[in-house]
């Protein structure tokens, strides 16, 4: 990752992400969430996995099988943790898991400008 002044005293930051953009994303975004390592991990693989729709059950297993849990309900309490820091939201409506707005639909071309503004 990349991070540099578009001009000398501009307001605007240029990142620029290589690699494994997914995981360097999150943890761009992580100062909204406070997520450990391994949540970054999971939820990294989730959206890896399925960029539309968190953890699902097939996507559990596989994400269980990647980060070497010899049990899903290491996973689970990974998942619980990283709802309750809403990353991930639960609808009552769906009966199921959706990405916060910050992780909807993160394919870019690695480059990302961000605005700083005081208050």
């Amino acid at each position: 990752m990349k991070i540099k002044r578009e001009e000398e005293n501009s307001e605007v930051i240029q990142v620029t992400l290589q690699g494994n953009y997914i995981r360097e994303y999150i943890e761009l975004m992580n100062m909204a969430f406070k997520l450990s390592p391994r949540e970054i991990e999971a939820l990294a693989n989730a959206i890896i996995l399925n960029p539309e729709r968190p953890f699902t059950t097939e996507d559990r297993v596989k994400i269980s099988q990647i980060m070497g849990f010899n049990s899903r309900l290491v996973l689970n309490n990974l998942i619980k943790s990283i709802k309750n820091k809403k990353a991930i939201l639960y609808d009552e409506n769906a009966k199921q898991y959706r990405y916060h707005d910050i992780f909807k639909d993160i394919r870019f071309e690695g480059v990302i400008r961000f605005k700083l503004e005081r208050r």
